[in-house]
């Protein structure tokens, strides 16, 4: 106690650390094995220890991805000319994500696949085979947020993705694809909602 108040030194700065390792383990629990929680944590140390990122990666410095974040960056990282099947924009995903911390590309996935499963609903892919339902609801969320919120406030707006089958496919493999060239491992993605067609069965309930 005497040197914590009578010396210029104290274990802050390791015991911040700590904290911090222990809380990757946590959000990492029963998702990979002791490789990729290590190349996590010194990609981790990595990104914290950078003084000052250029203002187009702050995004990706973050610790977590809330619905904010999420939205932002797709809408970041869509160009402005015409993407048919959404193929840009889940490069430029994938480039932006593979350059962030591992945390940021699991919390993109949960949020993606939460945003699919707010779509997965009877009102909208009832005449759609399982894959093109998934395929338009991508594309959807690759139009943006308030593309989406429209959807959701308004079945109606979904016909033409349905009619006309736009696609986004690449989209949904975005935060695998930065998993891997993060960790140089496959990933056997489990994120608490599925995105799968169906999986909604409050969606598809009577």
């Amino acid at each position: 106690m005497l040197q914590g108040v009578s010396t210029h030194w104290n274990s802050g700065p390791v015991e911040g650390r700590f904290n911090q390792i222990k809380m990757v383990k946590c959000q990492m629990f029963g998702r990979a094995k002791l490789p990729v929680l290590r190349k996590r944590v010194l990609l981790t140390a990595v990104a914290i220890g950078d003084p000052e990122p250029e203002v187009s990666d702050r995004c990706g410095m973050l610790a977590s991805m809330n619905e904010d974040v999420f939205w932002q960056l797709i809408e970041d990282c869509r160009p402005t000319e015409p993407d048919p099947g959404a193929e840009h924009l889940a490069a430029t995903l994938t480039e932006r994500l593979a350059q962030s911390p591992l945390s940021l590309v699991i919390g993109f996935a949960e949020q993606l696949s939460w945003a699919l499963y707010r779509l997965d609903r009877k009102e909208y892919g009832h005449d759609l085979s399982d894959d093109a339902f998934l395929y338009t609801r991508a594309a959807v969320v690759a139009a943006g947020r308030t593309e989406f919120d429209s959807v959701l406030r308004d079945p109606s707006v979904f016909i033409p993705y349905a009619t006309d089958l736009i696609w986004a496919e690449p989209l949904l493999y975005t935060p695998d694809r930065a998993y891997k060239r993060i960790t140089g491992e496959e990933w056997d993605r489990d994120t608490r909602y599925s995105y799968e067609s169906c999986s909604n069965t409050g969606g598809w309930a009577d």
